[in-house]
């Protein structure tokens, strides 16, 4: 499997994750209390990792597109970053804070399927 691939699903796994912290998924956090990692649920420790994993995903697709030459997956990772940023924590709207992560994820998908198709 290509590295960019794998450092795209690594950093869609993380920005989802710390991005349901982020918006007080309820059920995502009862899991992470009942595990002893209640301490994820600082805003504090949250928005460093969020930012962390949205780059990484930004890299993996800078990598993938150069690869299959279109970068529109990158460009939608991009948006779908900066409206996550700005709805959760500047001006919280949760609705379009989970369409930033819904782009996240058809970013990333749109991504592989375009890797397969070369």
């Amino acid at each position: 499997m290509d590295n960019g691939i794998r450092l795209e699903q690594t950093a869609l796994i993380g920005s989802v994750i710390s991005a349901l912290c982020c918006l007080g998924f309820a059920p995502f956090l009862s899991i992470l209390s009942a595990i002893g990692a209640g301490f994820l649920i600082n805003d504090f420790i949250l928005l460093p990792l969020l930012i962390l994993f949205l780059i990484i995903g930004g890299l993996g697709l800078k990598r993938s597109s150069q690869k299959y030459k279109n970068n529109k997956p990158l460009y939608l990772h991009i948006l779908a970053s900066l409206i996550i940023l700005i709805f959760t924590y500047a001006k919280y709207i949760p609705v379009l804070s989970w369409l930033g992560i819904a782009g996240l994820i058809v970013a990333s998908f749109w991504s592989i399927k375009l890797l397969r198709a070369k």
